[in-house]
């Protein structure tokens, strides 16, 4: 018996019942299974899966919840097994599994909290407390030294991402643009409250380590997108050099408006901010899912938090690393990091940033191994 009609046997006894739809191609083992849409429903009770669009399978044929090859760069997703009907849109949809995982939240709709450990709150007597408030109406415009913890990244001469001072010896940022530099000692900070680089007394500092977390993921997801840049000499706190806070255990900011604020890739002379609504994670992830190509099974990740959605106002590609800033009684707490989004600037999409009240205890702890202490 040949190899093609032996796979053709085992796909009849799989989908019986629709064996007289079936199609099986020599190139990519195809099976076109029915194109009306009300057979769908029966398509996935005989297969155990669910239809979903084409780039919504990975390769494995399973059902990409992670968001991998969905944002930031997009890659082409190989052709998959069993094809559904098209949506209503026209989009081929494939017939894809559920990785157990997810069939086990959805089913017991359970959690698992990550273990913590306590460690005392940031507590420098002027954190995240502005000497300056803004006096231009354009909110998209920083004022000199509004922001006094910014710090900017280059790789020599070559804007790299911004970052923000916790500490007069520390920058913390996103991850993914720090990992690419090949050169890490070639970094170099400017911090010091200057908004416009061409004109700034901004302060220069080397960077002598560059602390990544050991979980974060290379492989498009972008989870754990947090990184820690040590520098060879600390900054002096002054009226127009801070640090920004690390938000408290148990203090909420939803129902907050927040603030971004950094420079961008492409136009990297001049500080930009912008105001954005902070989103519980719950709420994002069914926005992402209602509204762009994630799809419905997506599952976003606890490493993550949203912010934004309103149309018209949003970061957007070369931002990453910019701080998510959340007030509360005149003082500004940094809750995320840019990180990555679907689109910009579009209505009830928002973008994610890392989450970084769930860092707390990983930045502490890779702080006090090299006898840095944030009190």
């Amino acid at each position: 018996m040949s190899k093609n009609f032996a796979i053709v046997d085992m796909f009849k006894l799989i989908l019986l019942g629709f064996f007289n739809c079936l199609v099986l191609t020599s190139s990519n083992k195809v099976i076109r299974i029915s194109r009306s849409v009300g057979e769908n429903e029966e398509i996935e009770s005989k297969n155990k899966c669910r239809c979903v669009k084409y780039f919504q399978c990975d390769e494995n044929n399973l059902i990409n919840t992670s968001g991998k090859n969905l944002i930031g760069v997009r890659s082409s997703v190989r052709p998959q097994k069993i094809i559904c009907s098209d949506d209503d849109e026209g989009t081929t949809q494939y017939c894809c599994f559920l990785p157990s995982t997810i069939i086990e939240v959805l089913s017991n709709n359970t959690t698992t909290e990550t273990s913590k450990t306590t460690y005392s709150q940031h507590d420098f007597s002027k954190c995240g407390r502005k000497t300056v408030r803004p006096t231009k109406t354009q909110n998209y415009e920083a004022e000199e030294n509004e922001f006094a913890w910014m710090a900017v990244i280059f790789a020599k001469t070559k804007f790299v991402c911004t970052g923000t001072l916790i500490h007069p010896n520390v920058v913390l940022t996103a991850a993914h643009y720090v990992y690419r530099v090949k050169n890490k000692s070639n970094l170099r900070v400017f911090a010091g409250g200057g908004v416009d680089l061409r004109s700034t007394n901004d302060e220069e500092r080397r960077v002598v380590e560059f602390i990544s977390h050991p979980q974060y993921s290379t492989d498009g997801t972008l989870r754990y997108d947090i990184g820690l840049l040590l520098l060879d000499e600390p900054y002096v706190l002054s009226n127009r050099m801070n640090v920004i806070c690390l938000p408290p255990e148990g203090l909420s900011f939803e129902n907050t408006r927040c603030e971004t604020a950094g420079w961008n890739k492409n136009n990297p002379l001049k500080m930009h901010k912008v105001e954005l609504p902070y989103i519980p994670r719950d709420t994002c992830e069914t926005m992402l899912r209602s509204n762009t190509e994630l799809g419905s099974y997506f599952v976003l990740h606890d490493s993550f938090i949203c912010a934004g959605g309103e149309k018209g106002k949003d970061v957007c590609k070369g931002d990453g690393g910019s701080p998510l800033m959340c007030e509360k009684d005149d003082v500004y707490y940094q809750v995320g990091i840019v990180s990555w989004g679907k689109g910009c600037n579009q209505e009830n999409v928002p973008g994610a940033y890392t989450n970084v009240p769930i860092f707390k205890e990983w930045i502490f702890s890779e702080l006090m191994r090299r006898n840095i202490i944030i009190i």
